[in-house]
């Protein structure tokens, strides 16, 4: 967990009065390894009321991207 831990807080949304309600999202990384990254961006855009976050990597390793959904 401390991947998880070095990216929480570090991200913050630059224009706060912006209408997502309702929008699907996609975040794109260039590399994942654990998905700290991710997650935490993803947590930003949820009290902006988003009906889907996605995120979509260019690569990781083959035990964490096997178990994606």
């Amino acid at each position: 967990y401390e991947r998880y831990d070095n990216v929480q807080g570090a991200f913050k949304m630059l224009q706060e009065e912006i209408d997502l309600e309702g929008k699907d999202i996609i975040l794109v990384d260039d590399m994942m390894t654990s998905g700290a990254t991710i997650a935490e961006v993803a947590r930003l855009f949820v009290p902006y009321g988003v009906a889907k976050i996605r995120g979509i990597v260019g690569c990781g390793p083959v035990a964490a991207l096997t178990q994606c959904p």
